[in-house]
């Protein structure tokens, strides 16, 4: 029997010892680790643990709290008490977090258990040990209010002046926490200095005031606690304190502050009773907290510091400087709101980010009351002062733009030009600098192309801002953007039924797949054959998403050079990938045309110009002379028959008649395709002067009148199906309670009909136009077929002008 490895027997140690910890096996323990050589090997070895976790046995028995078992092993004297683990512990919002390079100590008082933490200690365990964000035992104890584990570790040398990352200090974390028993011992007893600020100029008064402790806030100024400015907003507790409407806090603080610190106080707390961000708007406490501070600055001379230039976003207004002035203001809502903007802006400064927030909910504001492009201007102002101080823009902030932009569309409100090339400008910004969020933001352009898209189809535009918007998506469109996850282009995702934006107003308008987008995008430059990642074309993602029939976006496609036998990566061509059985037949019947197109050109141009020339029976093949115009009719013929067919799978689509439907499926389009072929192809075969005029007058009917009239015919039917379709929704609609969805989806549908009505009367009219000359060709040739005169260069232009047309 061959001996086990060394490793293999490691293995089973460490693994029964790791099962006897987790069960909490007392006496097993005991047992086992007599037995073992080499015991520090296991004792200090890192397991893992579930959820990447990566842990000592002494850490495991900690986060159990099992003290008899940390007592067993802190018996043996190979146990180093400072390796570093990874752990996962639960937070007071109930969720999991990781913290990394902890020691069993910081993890015993980070789980609040005393008893683990004296058995540390008095084993050795290193009290000051800091962990990956410097934090210490004792500011755990601070954390969790344990005044007693923290008075025994300042008692075992702790350092209490260990701050945290950011310089947060303990004193910081107990206010944070609304301690004051806490924040009581660590100032009382230990002298903490209740001014030593975090990095960014926070300090412990600044976060009390983030608190709902009045006590807190009054126990700090007490004792010493002073009231400057933080560099994380520029703002000191006492505006903070305004800004929050703590009437309160500011009544406490203000005592401590100068008279200045006091008005600005008092102008900032009007400011936010004016503002609906912070609540319900109350325009009498703000008129009265504005006259306090105006009363104020009169009686100590202190004038307000006027801007140098005014905006017009604010109506180029000013500050109010006296008390009359701001009397002339009490009865006028929307002056008084602007005032208290204006005051805001000289308080808290164009950078803070509470100040853009109210720009931007006034905007939203005004939005919601129809004023949309009122709140634009707002919009605009705010992000043209981020863009000037280069603060960083809320991606969904940016998506505002494009739900703002809808819901204009939707109340046939005209969109300003500039507001539209800002926006397409910053995202163009947004998309070179900040990778992070370049799909979201990628997706935010395309729905503001297909709001322009929707515009543009309307016609609601002038000639110049016409210009502007193709200029602007042709520089989209040459960038070539493509998603990170799936590289798809603005095609693709113009194309996807996945696509959406989650917000009710941008849905409304930007549904996808959208031929309006595809088409603007296409005429812009855009490669309708671009491969996604797996090599999926545009048209590989329409018709393996689409469950609705739309061969409008199809044919379109097509039309613009879309290849059917491209292939993606599992070689699958847009055919394969279809999963509507109807999408499918459509495109095999595009890619017959395109064939039999192809055989037409092969066999026509060429030998109709070589064979008057050549008329010699002995250098000519008998066989092959009547098998080209056997084939060459038959195929004209087809094609023509084809388009005649498609126009009856579209009189069926909307037909509700189940046999008609079944009429022209594709085993009786097979049909009457061999039919066709087998009839006019014989009447080639058989051609001479007795039976030209015959021959020309069959082919005139089959070929050219009779498929234009059964076009024309199914045309005229389609607009009847059509409009019974759209009487019949009208009246389930009247007869229920429609959604906003369901009038929406029937706007749309009723919409597609008429584009899909639209380009079919377009199609049949330009046929019938472009193929009447043919017509007036066939009949002239058969009836000047036995005159003898003509000459080879005549019967050449004859044949040319007939293949032609």
């Amino acid at each position: 029997m061959a001996m086990k490895s060394i490793d293999d027997s490691e293995n089973e140690v460490s693994n029964l010892l790791l099962s006897i910890i987790r069960q909490g096996d007392v006496k097993a323990l005991e047992s086992h680790l007599s037995t073992i050589c080499n015991l520090e090997i296991y004792l200090n070895r890192i397991y893992d643990e579930p959820d990447q976790q990566k842990c000592t046995l002494l850490m495991i028995a900690c986060l159990n709290k099992s003290e008899d078992m940390i007592q067993i092993l802190l018996n043996y004297s190979g146990l180093d008490l400072e390796v570093l683990n990874n752990i996962q512990l639960l937070e007071k919002d109930q969720s999991l977090l990781m913290y990394q390079n902890v020691t069993v100590l910081w993890a015993a008082a980070a789980i609040d258990n005393l008893k683990i933490v004296k058995l540390l200690v008095e084993h050795g365990a290193r009290v000051n040990h800091t962990t990956k964000t410097n934090s210490t035992a004792f500011r755990c104890a601070c954390c969790n209010g344990n005044i007693d584990m923290a008075r025994y570790l300042n008692e075992n040398d702790a350092d209490i002046h260990i701050a945290k990352i950011n310089k947060e200090t303990n004193l910081i974390a107990s206010v944070y926490n609304e301690d004051l028993n806490m924040t009581t011992y660590l100032v009382d007893e230990l002298g903490c200095d209740v001014n030593e600020s975090t990095d960014d100029g926070r300090s412990p008064l600044y976060i009390a005031v983030g608190s709902t402790s009045l006590e807190l806030i009054q126990f700090l100024l007490n004792h010493g606690a002073r009231n400057f400015q933080a560099n994380y907003d520029h703002m000191s507790p006492l505006l903070l304190a305004a800004e929050k409407r703590r009437i309160d806090f500011v009544d406490a603080i203000s005592p401590q502050c100068s008279v200045l610190e006091q008005i600005e106080a008092l102008e900032l707390l009007g400011s936010a009773f004016a503002c609906r961000e912070h609540g319900i708007c109350n325009l009498e406490k703000s008129f009265e907290y504005f006259y306090r501070a105006l009363k104020l600055r009169c009686e100590h001379n202190l004038p307000k510091i006027q801007r140098l230039s005014t905006v017009e976003v604010f109506d180029n207004r000013q500050e109010c400087q006296t008390i009359d002035e701001l009397e002339e203001l009490r009865l006028n809502d929307d002056h008084m709101y602007t005032e208290a903007l204006l005051v805001r802006e000289r308080l808290l400064g164009p950078t803070n980010t509470k100040y853009c927030r109210s720009l931007r909910f006034c905007g939203a504001l005004l939005a919601d009351n129809a004023q949309h492009n009122r709140g634009v201007d707002f919009w605009l102002y705010e992000l043209s002062l981020r863009r000037q101080y280069s603060l960083s823009i809320d991606i969904n902030d940016l998506r505002q733009w494009a739900s703002v932009f809808s819901d204009m569309i939707c109340k046939s409100i005209s969109i300003p030009i500039v507001a539209w090339q800002t926006i397409i400008t910053v995202i163009f910004e947004e998309l070179e600098h900040n990778a992070k969020n370049f799909d979201y933001n990628l997706h935010t352009l395309l729905f503001l192309i297909t709001i322009v898209s929707q515009i543009v189809s309307k016609s609601i535009i002038s000639h110049d801002d016409h210009k502007i918007f193709y200029r602007h998506i042709r520089i989209i469109v040459q960038r070539h953007y493509v998603t990170q996850t799936y590289g798809s282009s603005l095609l693709h995702l113009s194309l996807n039924n996945h696509t959406s934006a989650n917000d009710y107003f941008i849905d409304s308008i930007c549904k996808y797949p959208c031929l309006h987008t595809a088409r603007l995008i296409l005429q812009c430059g855009a490669d309708v054959n671009a491969i996604d990642a797996i090599r999926n074309t545009p048209l590989h993602i329409f018709v393996s998403n689409s469950t609705i029939v739309d061969d409008t976006i199809i044919q379109y496609l097509c039309n613009a050079g879309a290849h059917l036998d491209y292939v993606n990566a599992l070689g699958e061509t847009p055919i394969d990938v279809a999963k509507n059985s109807n999408i499918k037949q459509f495109l095999k019947n595009f890619l017959a045309a395109l064939v039999i197109m192809v055989i037409t050109l092969c066999l026509s141009c060429s030998t109709f110009l070589y064979s008057p020339n050549h008329p010699n029976p002995i250098t000519t093949i008998r066989a092959f002379c009547k098998t080209r115009p056997y084939i060459l009719r038959s195929t004209i013929i087809m094609r023509r028959w084809m388009i005649t067919i498609a126009c009856l799978n579209r009189y069926a689509s909307s037909s509700r008649n189940a046999r008609v439907q079944l009429f022209v499926q594709v085993h009786a389009a097979r049909h009457m395709i061999l039919i066709i072929r087998e009839t006019v192809g014989v009447c080639t075969i058989v051609y001479n002067q007795a039976t030209a005029l015959y021959h020309s007058i069959y082919t005139l009917t089959t070929g050219g009148i009779l498929p234009l009239a059964i076009m024309i015919t199914i045309t005229l039917l389609i607009r009847r199906n059509l409009a019974t379709k759209r009487d019949i929704r009208k009246q389930q609609i009247n007869s229920s309670i429609p959604t906003t969805q369901q009038s929406t989806n029937t706007h749309l549908q009723s919409i597609r009909n008429q584009n899909a009505l639209a380009m079919l009367i377009m199609q049949v009219i330009v046929y019938g136009i472009v193929k009447a000359p043919q017509f007036i060709c066939t009949l002239y040739a058969a009836i000047t077929s036995h005159d003898p005169n003509k000459s080879p260069d005549r019967l050449a232009i004859e044949k040319f002008t007939f293949f032609f047309w």
